[in-house]
């Protein structure tokens, strides 16, 4: 008689051993980096992902390029007074020179109360966001829209987005700030709503004002919040390498060469004080 089949599969014990080596299956880099810069990485890869295709499909000139342009015609052709006034006020938070103000005054009150990697990571996230934004720009040149106002005109080019990248990369920065500092979930689910709807705006108004069409703002967000994930990871990594044993910095980020025996030496100091103590107190009770 033929035996019971044999079970193909993944016993419990391998499944706690696999769960417990995620996410990079080595152990150093877990415990170092952990769940948030693997959480990092992922979203960086879907905003390559994203930005890939849509440069593509801009090269290639496929159809969603004439349906955009299409799409652009429709809205201007129904634009509407109020919304068009509304929409120039909703695009202003988007504008490079709002921005920077932002990223000044963030950068200046978080400097104050001595969270520096908080306002590195906003000061990071726009100045890179905008570089990486105009060089974009110039390696696509992407015509604008073709504008029904003939006085109307822009000094940069279409694709992506920098209304769009440098909001997602600025708003994101401060939202990861105070997210940190947010306890309860509701409060945090209302500022990802909040930050969400109020980036989803300016990238609509991008569109109905017509300076863009929708792939240069959904290549903008990708942009944008794939940077502000390279900004996250190059200051975790910063950090860690900070911590390490032989690379202790001062507040004014120099090295001491003096710091890795600092530590060692102030034990031993207390230890020999500790002795003494002991020592005097047996020779008073003798």
């Amino acid at each position: 008689m033929h035996g019971a089949p044999k079970r193909i599969g993944i016993s419990r014990a391998d499944a706690r051993n696999v769960w417990r080596r995620l996410p990079f299956f080595h152990t150093r880099w877990n415990e170092t980096f952990g769940w948030h810069a693997a959480a990092a990485l992922a979203v960086l890869s879907a905003c390559l992902v994203v930005f890939a295709r849509l440069a593509v499909e801009l090269s290639e000139g496929d159809a969603p390029v004439s349906w955009e342009e299409r799409f652009n015609h429709w809205l201007q052709h129904e634009a509407w007074s109020p919304l068009v006034r509304l929409f120039e006020a909703v695009t202003i938070p988007g504008d490079t020179i709002f921005l920077l103000a932002v990223t000044l005054a963030a950068v200046v009150l978080l400097s104050a109360r001595g969270d520096r990697p908080d306002a590195v990571l906003i000061a990071l996230a726009f100045v890179g966001s905008s570089v990486v934004n105009l060089a974009l720009k110039a390696g696509f040149e992407r015509p604008r829209p073709a504008f029904a106002d003939s006085q109307l005109t822009f000094e940069t080019f279409s694709f992506p987005s920098g209304h769009a990248s440098m909001s997602t990369a600025v708003y994101g920065a401060m939202t990861i700030v105070v997210f940190r500092d947010v306890r309860t979930l509701l409060a945090r689910a209302l500022l990802l709503l909040v930050v969400g709807v109020l980036l989803v705006a300016i990238g609509f108004s991008r569109i109905y004002l017509d300076a863009h069409y929708l792939s240069d703002v959904l290549a903008g967000y990708s942009v944008g919040l794939g940077w502000l994930m390279v900004s996250v990871l190059a200051l975790n990594v910063h950090e860690h390498l900070r911590r390490q044993p032989g690379h202790t910095f001062t507040a004014g980020g120099k090295r001491r060469a003096t710091d890795d025996l600092e530590q060692p030496a102030a034990h031993a100091r207390g230890a020999v004080r500790h002795l003494g103590r002991r020592v005097a107190e047996r020779s008073r009770r003798a």
